[in-house]
């Protein structure tokens, strides 16, 4: 009888316990799924003059620039001292080619290759600072204006 009770309740346990990890990595997908639904209605049009307005904010205060190392984009910390509205958090999820950006004690860091254009933000992480910023800010960018207004929040 003890055996049978014993199996029973051990059968039960491996019914129940993968259900719970599949509902929790149900929702862990879902999030991610709809995290990916608004970035992708961000318009292109849009996510490409956010880019250019904020490399040409990043050229023109910092004179160093060229010497920076970063081929043409820019790195968090250098976009962070460029505009003082940024957030360690606003770059959440945030990777770049050759590493990624995390948060460890309310503090931005870079983990990956040591070469200087390593920590530089494409295409996808200036759309995903876009996504995070203009999301903190409950503001779902769909035109030029919306990021004039993001970008004022900035400065």
């Amino acid at each position: 009888m003890k055996i049978l009770i014993a199996l029973s309740v051990c059968h039960l346990l491996f019914m129940v316990l993968p259900a719970c990890g599949d509902e929790e990595q149900r929702k862990q997908n879902n999030r991610a799924v709809a995290q990916q639904k608004l970035t992708d209605t961000i318009p292109e049009d849009v996510v490409s003059y956010f880019q250019d307005t904020v490399i040409s904010w990043v050229k023109l205060t910092h004179k160093d620039y060229p010497t920076l190392g970063l081929g043409g984009g820019t790195d968090a910390f250098t976009l962070m001292k460029t505009f003082p509205g940024l957030r360690p958090a606003d770059f959440t999820a945030i990777t770049t080619h050759h590493g990624n950006y995390f948060i460890k004690n309310d503090t931005l860091h870079f983990e990956g290759n040591a070469a200087s254009n390593s920590a530089v933000l494409g295409r996808e992480g200036i759309k995903r600072l876009l996504q995070n910023y203009s999301k903190r800010h409950s503001l779902q960018p769909r035109s030029k204006e919306d990021v004039n207004l993001l970008l004022s929040k900035l400065l």
